[in-house]
């Protein structure tokens, strides 16, 4: 990808190639120089400034002077005029990428037309141009261009196009333009384009972008290169790799969301095609010139590739995500999933290196692979099968099989080896097979992927799972065996004396040889050679049910909690956090200047009048005057015409067309006052009452859904107008408050009145700098205002005018007003000589947040996240703490998988903010939201996400308290706690458990968890709640069961994170009961209600549609009919599949005629056969249960 022109005058391409002769080496493994790399530093991001052409017209002048379309023109990038063509028809089930076919194209362009031509022009210094446009080039476009440097300009080169795209079909292909291959300059300030196409038409919306960025002082310090190889290690381990933030990488033009494959198989080699004569200080600057090309010229989501090696030897990060991690890229179309890729920065078609230059290059990427290889188990020799994309061959771009199509491909190849380019270029195509070499030399003693055979076992079948790593040398093996639930049941150890097959045997048994419950189980291997520890690996395992096996105890959990801290956006000022800086004595000025760095506070004049929108878009409208004192009124103007107001009247308003209709109410009888396009209302006591007076008067104002007698609807100053806007709703009306700055900010309601000076100060001073910021954008014309009363649409500032300077301490806030400004000036925050936006944010979880990481975009200089400790320290802050609680079904529908099993915190922002979270599934697959969208979807007061704990278990998001396996001991101030059992007695199957206690010391903050124990299984963590005042806290364990099970109870008290109390232990052993009796999980069972003992006067039928085997992500529909239907009856959904005992899911109330349905969307996947019933329960007991229907989920 990529290339660049250099030379002298009119200079021609440089087509020489060079080999490299690599001669052989000793194995160097790698060390881990992760040292080398912190200490670089990160510097400040960078933003390339980015500038664009439209390309549509055929200038007659460049026409003149630029090639016809039969001339020869060198295409660059490919000094032999050829690339790979592969092309054939590949449909076959597994083809192989090894096999090469070279067929040279002619560059001469016969029957094409002139499209788009431009004269020569002259532009500001660029360091990268490229054509893009918004659908497909066709194939046999010929884009050619020459550039103007310094020493004058370049011959005329054909731009290839682009071969590096995201795989079809997925959220980040969807909106990335079409693209040639960017050209890097050595600083070029002009440029000419000609285009031909077989029909004269350029694609919609074609452009020529040119980017350029500076050289920074911090780029000088980047190179590693000269760091020495240690030969002691043993193993490949982690090289020196300069991260996104070293070279600086602006994040804001990231978007979308990174993906994930569930492994590593394939290493694709790349080159970059651009520049080969930069500085060891210019490799940084390039490095966000392609990255600038790919996220906005392109619009890729990200760096197109994984990692880029420059050709002095230094590796960089590419695409963010985790060096380590499976992260898709956008390098290789059709095979973007389970790869990653390492691009030469540079062009390896031109590229004649010095000897110790290519060694350089070659042992850069033997370094990474060889690391990222030992992490995924790869072995470097070997060959694996992808799975295309497609879109298949002649269908645009390098795609050379169909979706769907099986290729084996080696598992360290050239990107030209699996698409139709020539990519990677004559210098790296040929160091492949050296690459490979010394990878495995690397490497050094690890073990390659396992097999695994036994799966899916039945429970009691005496059979096992067998886990075969295979090593490369003599090893020492460890397996564990975890269930879902996090409990490790068994380990497992081998030894191998040399290569090979090492068989990891598991019979079914935990530790102690008792056979666990049928579920899921994660295999985890681990081992050493040498003194040196491998990578782990792991992958999940199964045992189904068998004859009288135990059912699965780690079924999903019904319901999560997600307990976090902080309040708002995260932006700017923390309002507790100035609080809590006021109270150690700082001066507003500090708190401001701390909070949006590079800021002054300086006064600035205020003499505006604001529009704030009070109604916005309503179908009516009401007011009516309060006089203070005295006896005030109001007028109405109707454009020139001034109507006096009816004393003790109400008006109503409504809109009539373009105008607005206004009528008189007093004591029930109503009359028309007229209509008017402009309306303008007056009251006495304000600074502009026309004929109405002196006496002090509020305007009530009032919309649908509220009421005269509410506070915080009452003014006090300005104006108000009322207009006809006409939306998508038909006419609605606007309510605007006209008023002066002063006499806004005196109703602005976001900080107590009662905090000190300082902290009143700061948020006065914020709250002016944001409106003065919205006063210069303009008049928003959806609401005819410059912000509105923070009810929306916009949310700006809460306003609440009167009701604040007449509320408690409502004079110092006043004071606050007054105190920080003088007649038309006013005090602000400043960002280069203007009021800034002043973002703010109630509480934050320590540190504030980057505006471009809430909001994305550029951001803004003075929104980056800074220290907010106190926030979290100060007293009486409301929002240190707080949980919300969510259905599995909820979490299903955001997360759109189901058996979720936990959801936790898996990348944070620099501010500690949840950047993504990720739910896992029941069977192991993984589903990921932004932290924003999980904080929407389920309206947490923040992204400061402490954890996600469940009914089952606490997950680890974060630091809640986690599932406690043995005897607790308080780590805090303790406190005493007590649990009682009832009923004392037997405990009957299919009844109700109530476990109380009291905690004797109790003090705010105090959370108890219930916990549970049966059979070989260790604690698990349950459901919390606030104990009341008291102290005193009730648990309901609603049909328990089975018969047999004994089970142990008690409580765990946390204060925050911090275990301070453990109550003692309950037991119960349940019985069964003469009369007919059924469980639903809605308690401590481990089953899951599969034996029922329905009654015979109670039937159930089932129908699923549709009927037969089910494409994955289809939705099923489950209808069925309960006769008779008595009162108080409901219907539960059962699942279950191989490996699971029934589980049980919603529960709802049929209809009147007993009919009921269950939607079951996205069911997946594909290989699964999932069986379905229902069963009707009447008072917690069993009464039917249908015949269950079965469906296997294809792809």
């Amino acid at each position: 990808m990529g290339i660049r022109m250099s030379g002298a005058g009119r200079r021609s391409l440089v087509v020489a190639t060079a080999a490299l002769v690599v001669p052989a080496t000793l194995a160097l493994p790698v060390v881990d120089f992760s040292g080398f790399s912190a200490a670089l530093g990160n510097q400040d991001p960078v933003t390339p400034t980015v500038a664009s052409i439209a390309l549509a017209e055929v200038d007659p002048d460049g026409l003149i002077d630029s090639p016809a379309s039969g001339d020869v023109v060198p295409v660059i990038g490919d000094p032999n005029g050829t690339v790979h063509d592969h092309t054939d028809d590949h449909r076959g089930e597994t083809d192989s990428a090894d096999a090469e076919t070279d067929s040279a194209i002619g560059p001469a362009s016969e029957g094409l037309v002139p499209a788009a031509v431009t004269a020569q022009t002259s532009t500001d210094p660029f360091g990268l141009v490229g054509i893009t446009a918004a659908d497909a080039f066709d194939p046999q476009t010929r884009i050619v261009i020459r550039i103007k440097e310094e020493d004058g300009w370049s011959d005329w080169a054909q731009l290839p196009l682009s071969e590096h795209r995201p795989d079809p079909g997925t959220a980040e292909a969807e909106s990335v333009r079409y693209a040639t291959e960017p050209l890097a300059t050595n600083g070029a300030d002009g440029v000419q384009v000609r285009i031909d196409t077989p029909d004269g038409r350029v694609p919609t919306d074609t452009q020529l972008t040119m980017i350029d960025n500076p050289v920074t002082e911090q780029d000088g310090r980047l190179g590693t290169r000269s760091v020495p190889v240690d030969s002691a290690a043993a193993a490949a381990a982690k090289p020196t790799i300069i991260t996104r933030a070293q070279w600086g990488a602006d994040e804001s033009l990231r978007r979308g969301t990174t993906t994930y494959a569930d492994t590593v198989k394939v290493a694709f080699v790349h080159h970059v095609v651009s520049s080969n004569n930069y500085s060891e200080g210019q490799a940084a600057q390039q490095m966000r010139n392609v990255y600038s090309w790919f996220t906005q010229g392109i619009g890729v989501n990200d760096f197109g590739y994984n990692f880029v090696v420059d050709r002095f030897g230094n590796i960089y990060e590419g695409r963010a995500g985790g060096i380590d991690a499976a992260v898709n890229g956008a390098h290789t179309q059709g095979f973007n999933t389970q790869t990653f890729a390492v691009s030469f920065l540079g062009n390896a078609d031109t590229l004649d290196p010095s000897r110790s230059a290519g060694d350089r290059i070659v042992n850069a990427f033997a370094d990474l692979i060889a690391w990222k290889f030992a992490v995924h188990h790869v072995n470097p020799n070997a060959t694996a099968v992808l799975t295309s994309s497609g879109p298949g061959p002649g269908q645009g771009g390098t795609s050379m099989y169909w979706p769907g199509v099986k290729v084996s491909s080696p598992t360290i190849a050239g990107h030209g080896d699996i698409g139709n380019t020539s990519c990677p270029g004559d210098f790296l195509r040929p160091s492949i097979p050296k690459i490979r070499q010394l990878v495995a030399q690397r490497e050094g003693a690890t073990f390659y992927t396992p097999s695994v055979s036994g799966s899916g076992m039945s429970w009691g079948s005496g059979s096992s799972i067998v886990v075969s790593p295979d090593a490369t040398d003599a090893s020492n093996f460890t397996m564990t065996l975890t269930s879902a639930c996090g409990d490790v049941v068994r380990t497992v150890r081998e030894d191998s004396t040399g290569s090979g097959r090492v068989a990891l045997s598991w019979n079914g048994k935990d530790d102690r040889g008792r056979s666990v419950p049928p579920g899921r189980y994660t295999a985890t291997v681990t081992g050493k050679s040498g003194g040196e520890s491998f990578y782990p690996w792991s992958a999940d395992v199964r045992i189904s049910s068998g004859p009288g096996s135990p059912p699965d105890p780690c079924s999903p959990p019904t319901e999560f909690t997600v307990t976090g801290t902080g309040y708002g956006h995260g932006v700017g000022l923390s309002q507790w956090g100035a609080l809590g800086q006021a109270q150690e004595g700082r001066s507003a000025e500090q708190i401001l200047t701390h909070y949006f760095p590079g800021t002054q506070v300086q006064p600035v004049s205020e003499d505006v009048d604001l529009r704030i929108g009070l109604l916005h878009q309503v179908s009516f409208a009401q007011v009516r005057t309060e006089a203070i004192s005295g006896s005030g009124g109001l007028e109405l103007q109707l454009g020139n015409r001034v109507v006096p107001g009816i004393a003790g009247a109400t008006y109503n308003f409504a809109p009539d067309g373009a105008y607005v209709q206004i009528k008189a109410s007093v004591n029930g009888t109503q009359t028309t006052v007229g209509r008017a396009k402009n309306l303008t209302i007056r009251w006495s006591g304000t600074a502009d009452p026309g004929t109405t007076g002196t006496s002090p008067t509020l305007l009530n104002v009032i919309g649908p859904g509220e009421s005269f007698a509410t506070p915080r609807h009452r003014y006090r100053y300005g104006t108000v107008e009322i207009s006809s806007l006409g939306t998508s709703a038909g006419k609605r009306l606007s309510v605007v408050n006209v008023l002066d700055m002063s006499s806004y900010l005196k109703g602005i309601a976001e900080v107590p009145a009662s905090w000190p000076a300082p902290a009143l100060d700061a948020q006065t001073i914020a709250s002016r700098s944001y409106a003065l910021a919205k006063y210069n954008a303009g008049v928003r014309a959806a609401c005819d205002c410059h912000m509105d009363d923070g009810g929306g649409p916009y949310f700006d500032q809460t306003f609440h005018a009167y009701a604040v300077e007449s509320g408690p301490s409502g004079s110092r806030w006043v004071q606050s007003v007054q105190r920080t400004s003088s007649g038309t000036t006013g005090t602000v925050v400043t960002y280069q000589g203007q009021p800034i936006p002043a973002f703010y944010t109630a509480a934050t979880g320590g540190r504030t947040q980057s505006s471009s990481d809430v909001w994305g975009g550029a951001g803004y200089p003075w929104a980056r996240g800074v220290d907010d400790r106190w926030s979290t320290t100060v007293t009486g802050n409301p929002y240190k703490s707080w949980s919300v609680t969510a259905s599995q079904a909820r979490m299903g529908q955001i997360f759109g998988v189901s058996d979720i099993m936990t959801v936790q915190v898996s990348a944070t922002l620099d501010s500690g903010a949840a950047g993504t979270v990720t739910a896992k599934t029941y069977d192991g697959r993984s589903s990921s939201v932004s932290g924003t969208s999980f904080r929407s979807a389920l309206g947490l007061r923040s992204t400061y996400l402490i954890g996600v704990s469940s009914d089952q278990g606490s997950g680890s998001g974060g630091t809640s308290p986690s599932p406690t396996p043995g005897p607790s001991q308080p780590t805090g101030e303790p406190v005493s706690v007590t649990l009682l059992k009832r009923p004392t007695g037997k405990t009957i199957e299919g009844g109700t458990v109530l476990l109380k206690g009291r905690i004797k010391t109790m003090r705010d903050g105090l959370i108890v968890q219930r916990q549970v124990r049966w059979g070989s299984f260790s604690w698990q963590d349950r459901e919390r709640r606030t104990a009341d005042a008291a102290g005193r806290y009730t648990f309901t364990l609603a049909d328990i069961g089975p018969v047999g099970t004994t089970y142990y109870w008690r409580t765990l008290i946390f204060d925050g994170s911090e275990l301070v109390g453990t109550s003692p232990e309950r037991k119960a052993t349940i019985s069964a009961q003469s009369s007919s009796s059924g469980g639903s999980n809605g308690g401590d069972s481990p089953s899951d209600s599969g034996t029922t003992r329905p009654r015979s006067d109670v039937s159930v039928s089932l129908v699923k549609r549709p009927g037969g085997e089910i494409s994955a992500g289809a939705t099923v529909i489950l209808l069925g009919r309960v006769a008779p239907l008595n009162s108080g009856a409901v219907v539960q959904r059962q699942v279950k599949w191989a490996g699971t005992s029934w589980l049980s899911r919603e529960t709802i109330q049929p209809g009147a005629n007993g009919r009921f349905r269950f939607t079951v969307p996205d069911v997946a996947p594909a290989g699964r056969t999932y069986s379905w019933r229902v069963v009707v329960l009447e008072g917690g007991e069993v009464v039917a249960t249908s015949s269950s229907r079965s469906a296997a989920v294809i792809s």
